[in-house]
C-alpha cells in the first residue's frame, strides 16, 4: 500500500507533474489509515526506495496550512490533509 503515496513522485496527471509532500501534523494517522504502518516502517521504506530507485522522500509540511500553501504555490503539488480543506481545493479522495 506504500506505492498509494509514494505512486506520485515523478507522474503526471493531465500533463502536470505531480509534487507530493508530507504532512507531519497528520502523518501518523495517514500512515496507520491509509499506508498501514507506522513511522519507523515508512523511514525505512524510503530509505531502501531511495537507495535502490534513487528518489528521494517528498519535502515534510508542519501542518494543514503549509500544505495547502505549497499546494497553491506549486503546479502538480498534492499532499494530505488532517482536517476539511477550504473551498477551491480539489479533493481526489478522503481517509
Amino acid at each position: 500500500m506504500f506505492e498509494t503515496f509514494s505512486w506520485a513522485k515523478g507522474k503526471y496527471y493531465n500533463a502536470i507533474r505531480l509534487v507530493p509532500v508530507d504532512n507531519v501534523a497528520a502523518q501518523p494517522a495517514f500512515l496507520e489509515k491509509v499506508l498501514k504502518m507506522d513511522a519507523v516502517k515508512y523511514a525505512t521504506t524510503w530509505a531502501k526506495k531511495s537507495f535502490r530507485d534513487g528518489i528521494n522522500p517528498p519535502a515534510a509540511m508542519a501542518n494543514d496550512g503549509a500544505v495547502l500553501e505549497f499546494i497553491r504555490r506549486t503546479p502538480g503539488g498534492c499532499g494530505y490533509l488532517g482536517a476539511d480543506p477550504l473551498p477551491g481545493v480539489t479533493v481526489i479522495g478522503r481517509y
